[in-house]
C-alpha cells in the first residue's frame, strides 16, 4: 500500500506510476487547438418534432458540445457524432459559443481524445470535409467493425451555410 506522499515523491523523481487520471465528467480534448470541452449527452426525452429537438440542442450547447442522440457511444462500433458551435450571436455570452472556431486547424493525423464514462478513447483524424447542412448521411457508419468519430460545426465561421466535419478512427481504447 502506498501513501499519497510516496506516490508524489516517485512522480517527482520521474517514476512512471502506471496510472492515468481521467476526468469524472465526459469530455472531448483537441490538443491541436488547445480545447478541453464538456461532452453533453441528451437524456431520453419525449420529443415532439424537429423544432423541439433544435431547442433542446441550443439549450444544451450552453454547457459544452453534444453527442448526437442515437449515435455510437465513444469506443463502440459505429459513428460517435459530436457537434458544437464555431460562432453564435455576439449578444449571447456563453462559455462555449465559439468552442469549435479553430476546428479547421485540425489536420489529418491529429488526435482527438474523448473521455467517456471515465474511459479514454483516442481517435486519429483521417478526413476533413465540408458538406451542406441537409446532408445527414455522415451520421451513419457504413462499415462493419469500424469505430469512428465525427466532429461537426457550422462553416464558415459566422454562418450556417455549410458544416465542417473532422472524421477519424479509434487508435486505442
Amino acid at each position: 500500500m502506498h501513501s499519497i506522499g510516496q506516490l508524489v515523491a516517485k512522480a517527482e523523481k520521474g517514476v512512471d506510476l502506471g496510472i492515468e487520471i481521467t476526468p469524472y465528467e465526459n469530455r472531448i480534448v483537441i490538443p491541436k487547438i488547445g480545447k478541453n470541452i464538456p461532452l453533453v449527452d441528451i437524456m431520453d426525452q419525449n420529443i415532439e418534432g424537429e423544432s423541439e429537438l433544435n431547442d433542446i440542442f441550443m439549450k444544451e450547447l450552453e454547457n459544452g458540445v453534444i453527442r448526437y442522440p442515437g449515435s455510437a457511444l465513444p469506443g463502440e462500433e459505429g459513428n460517435s457524432f459530436i457537434f458544437g458551435h464555431s460562432s453564435n450571436f455576439p449578444w449571447l455570452e456563453w462559455s462555449f459559443n465559439e468552442v469549435f472556431a479553430l476546428l479547421d486547424n485540425v489536420e489529418d493525423g491529429d488526435e482527438i481524445i474523448v473521455y467517456y464514462e471515465q474511459k479514454k478513447f483516442t481517435y486519429r483524424i483521417n478526413r476533413k470535409e465540408v458538406i451542406k447542412p441537409w446532408d445527414v448521411s455522415i451520421i451513419k457508419n457504413k462499415e462493419k467493425g469500424v469505430k469512428e468519430l465525427t466532429v461537426m460545426t457550422c462553416w464558415p465561421i459566422g454562418t450556417t451555410y455549410n458544416r465542417l466535419l473532422l472524421i477519424g478512427e479509434i487508435v486505442n481504447e
